[in-house]
């Protein structure tokens, strides 16, 4: 429909997970995901420039369990496994990561939280010695000391993404101000407009950036508050 979407770009369809109580279809095309997917997700201060461009040039990733991304990414994913936790348990899959790992050094790690702490046991009692660059956790809240036992065993920095299905990135957890999240503030707003007395709520999400199907003021799901001021680390989005 060149109305809906005036650039002639290549709609795909998008499910919701359904956790809201509602499952609902939204489009994006590709403009939709390069602005909203991958422009964020190096945003983290761990990465500078030329590793961008490393990271960026070649098949560095390696999915675990988080196929929507493949649709825009695929250009720089390696290989995605898609598969339960229990999964985990046979060997041999186990040693199929860490082979795609180890042949797309430095490589990235992305994917659902629970997956990558589970792995991350895991490669301890394998021996397995992995060449990350950057660990991503999606779509699961973990215990903080999951994160720093993930960041101890891979030796490298774990970035925590906060995103749903429908609002996609919606901001990431501060690596020196840990259970604290620095929101893209120029494609998404947060409100909190019923918090309780010490000002927490559920928040509402309005997306900027998402042409085909506008997000506007969406209940996340997610409980929080919004929080003014300098983060301690001084970063600037």
């Amino acid at each position: 429909d060149k109305d809906r979407n005036p650039s002639n770009l290549f709609l795909f369809e998008r499910y919701t997970s359904g956790t809201t109580g509602e499952l609902f279809k939204t489009l994006r095309d590709e403009r939709d995901w390069i602005v909203a997917s991958p422009s964020c997700l190096f945003r983290n201060p761990v990465f500078s420039p030329p590793i961008i461009r490393d990271l960026l040039s070649r098949k560095s990733a390696v999915f675990l369990g988080t196929s929507g991304f493949r649709t825009v990414l695929r250009a720089f994913i390696r290989r995605l496994f898609s598969f339960s936790s229990l999964d985990l348990e046979n060997r041999v899959l186990r040693e199929s990561i860490y082979r795609e790992i180890s042949e797309a050094r430095p490589a990235l790690l992305v994917g659902f939280a629970s997956h990558i702490s589970r792995l991350a046991h895991y490669a301890v009692e394998d021996g397995a010695v992995l060449p990350l660059q950057a660990v991503f956790i999606t779509s699961e809240a973990i215990p903080l000391e999951e994160e720093f036992f993930i960041e101890k065993t891979f030796k490298a920095p774990v970035i925590n993404i906060l995103s749903s299905s429908e609002t996609e990135h919606i901001g990431f957890e501060c690596n020196k101000n840990r259970g604290k999240f620095h929101v893209f503030s120029d494609r998404i707003i947060l409100e909190v407009p019923k918090p309780d007395s010490a000002g927490e709520g559920e928040m509402i999400a309005t997306v900027l950036d998402l042409r085909n199907t506008p997000i506007l003021r969406y209940p996340t799901q997610v409980m929080g508050k919004i929080i003014s001021g300098d983060c301690l680390c001084y970063c600037k989005l």
